[in-house]
């Protein structure tokens, strides 16, 4: 009898308890739509014909969530220093998975970037529009402010437009 009041008790306490953290979980949840920033730090690799820069990369972005599952974000993207790319604006769209309670935040983006180039020392730069790809989570501390997790890139869409690459964190927030 002792055993079957301290099994009830344990199962009860232990469904009270995810009971509390699943409802506080779900008030983590992220916004479902509205304005966002972004900012970032981290890695990146600009990679051309004859050089390779590694080092610190930045971003920031500005987009707009329309609901739970899609937004779009612009954002600029500062790389290695190095002859050429060191920087390029960005547009994509962004396919987000909520996870688990929706504490937590799968998502993918494509688009566009104009990433400035140079095939050899001896012609002059050009800027050109690339392949804009990126994937990460983000893990959201309260509905408007998060810590973001991600990596982003260029393809190159001509023999003169550099590859890049970011391995980036940073915090994101709803205004």
């Amino acid at each position: 009898m002792k055993a079957i009041k301290l099994m009830s008790s344990f199962i009860l306490s232990t469904t009270l308890a995810l009971g509390i953290s699943t409802s506080a979980s779900a008030a983590v949840m992220s916004l479902s739509n509205g304005l966002y920033g972004e900012a970032n730090v981290g890695y990146g690799n600009v990679t051309t014909t004859a050089n390779r820069n590694n080092g610190f990369a930045g971003s920031v972005m500005l987009g707009y969530k329309f609901n739970e599952y899609f937004a779009i974000d612009g954002g600029y993207t500062i790389l290695p220093k190095g002859h050429v790319s060191t920087h390029y604006p960005s547009l994509a769209l962004k396919g987000i998975w909520p996870l688990g309670n929706g504490d937590w935040d799968f998502f993918a983006k494509g688009g566009v970037a104009a990433v400035r180039g140079q095939k050899n020392s001896t012609l002059a730069a050009d800027t050109n529009a690339a392949f804009y790809y990126g994937a990460g989570f983000t893990y959201w501390f309260q509905q408007d402010f998060g810590l973001v997790i991600q990596g982003t890139g260029t393809m190159a869409t001509t023999n003169n437009i550099p590859q890049t690459y970011t391995i980036t964190t940073g915090l994101t927030y709803f205004f």
